[in-house]
């Protein structure tokens, strides 16, 4: 069988309530470490400390909601508290240290050593250790695996694909780098859709034209971007982090009733392009003839083409407020999804070229407590992906990396966290 997917690039997470003996600690004096067997000694590792915040919306009024964010407009206080987070990209882990390894210089007397197992079937003995210390002046690792300049029209860029925005709503390009794919552009955009009670259906540029862009911040490790609104659920928050190997979307869908709402991606046309589902597990080709496509909710697809592809895992929790949950896949060059009060829809070809998605049907009143819509998406290399590759990506879903936390003295001794 083939080889399972790496997990190198993907993020080692731990909240603030794990590492609770740096409770209070500045978040610039805390430092992570792997050790070097070569070296005998350790070696800083890039890392993120995010700070998080109960944000309140509208206070005072009763339209009155409270998210925890990422404390993009900068209202903590620079200390590690419980919502806090951690990151660490796995693949910067090493061996175990010997309990012979000297400290790195300016430390103090306490350490955090993680354990992260990758707990998929076959790879339990896959382990990386990372230690977390804390001090003045700590050695940082340089460079970073994701830049952005923090701007709602410009690309978040990792060494491996690019995200390309041209508004708060509008994503309009994926790439995936050399030397797995060829740079090209490969969406024509990631599309949004919603119907009213009353037939007034709505697209992605009407969303992208009544929302607001809320800020973002980078570090070495990844990326997050906010947007608040989509015309009339102007509640409605969505935010993406991109990591070095995947890009996630979060959308916390706030608004009045609606008969539907979907978020798909419409793919630029690729003579060698298909398309590979649970529901069609041998594949469709994307060349603009209609398929059979069933439209039975699947919670992971997969594209692949010559330029690259991806493997998208789709997360929508139970809610009483989703009458139906649907899959929409929609393959035909014939087909122009723009609206009719938008006959300037700016999409790159008025065609649907393996457009797939989550549909949301039968929407009761959202307004304040959200339907939560969710999505991760993993680069390709070019010409490569079937259902069996796709269900490798879910495993690490089905498998998340296991981090067991364990304070250290000097001594080695542990101590109670």
């Amino acid at each position: 069988s083939a080889a399972p997917v790496s997990r190198d690039d993907d993020p080692v997470v731990l909240r603030g309530t794990a590492m609770s003996t740096l409770m209070g600690r500045r978040v610039d004096e805390i430092g992570v470490f792997r050790y070097d067997a070569a070296l005998g000694s350790f070696v800083p590792v890039r890392h993120q400390i995010d700070e998080r915040v109960a944000e309140t919306f509208n206070p005072g009024t009763p339209l009155e909601f409270v998210e925890t964010i990422y404390d993009i407009f900068h209202e903590e206080d620079g200390t590690l508290d419980d919502d806090d987070e951690l990151a660490i990209r796995l693949g910067d882990g090493g061996p175990r240290a010997p309990t012979s390894a000297p400290w790195p210089d300016g430390v103090e007397g306490l350490r955090l050593e993680l354990e992260v197992t990758d707990e998929r079937p076959g790879e339990e003995d896959d382990t990386h250790y990372l230690y977390v210390y804390s001090g003045s002046g700590l050695a940082q690792a340089e460079g970073s695996y994701v830049t952005w300049d923090l701007s709602p029209t410009s690309a978040i860029v990792t060494d491996r694909f690019e995200v390309d925005y041209e508004g708060p709503w509008l994503l309009t390009g994926f790439r995936v780098f050399p030397p797995c794919g060829d740079a090209r552009d490969l969406f024509d955009r990631l599309k949004g859709r919603a119907l009213t009670n009353l037939g007034i259906e709505e697209d992605e540029e009407n969303w992208n034209q009544n929302s607001s862009f809320l800020g973002g911040l980078v570090g070495p490790i990844r990326a997050v971007r906010y947007v608040r609104g989509a015309t009339s659920g102007f509640n409605t928050l969505h935010h993406d982090i991109v990591y070095p190997g995947y890009w996630r979307r979060v959308v916390n869908l706030r608004v009045h009733p609606l008969a539907m709402a979907s978020l798909y991606i419409d793919w630029n046309p690729d003579s060698s392009a298909a398309f590979y589902s649970p529901a069609v597990p041998d594949g469709v080709p994307i060349d603009g003839v209609v398929d059979d496509v069933p439209a039975t909710f699947v919670d992971r697809a997969l594209v692949r083409t010559s330029g690259g592809g991806l493997a998208v895992l789709h997360e929508i929790p139970p809610s009483p407020l989703i009458g139906t949950l649907e899959m929409y896949y929609r393959d035909d060059a014939d087909y122009d999804d723009a609206l009719a009060i938008n006959p300037g829809y700016g999409d790159e070809d008025d065609s649907a070229y393996g457009d797939h998605g989550p549909r949301l049907l039968d929407l009761a009143d959202s307004t304040l407590q959200p339907i939560a819509i969710r999505m991760s998406a993993y680069p390709l290399c070019a010409g490569v992906g079937d259902e069996d590759l796709a269900d490798q990506y879910d495993q690490l879903r089905r498998y998340p990396l296991h981090v067991t936390v364990a304070p250290q003295t000097r001594e080695l001794t542990a101590v109670r966290a």
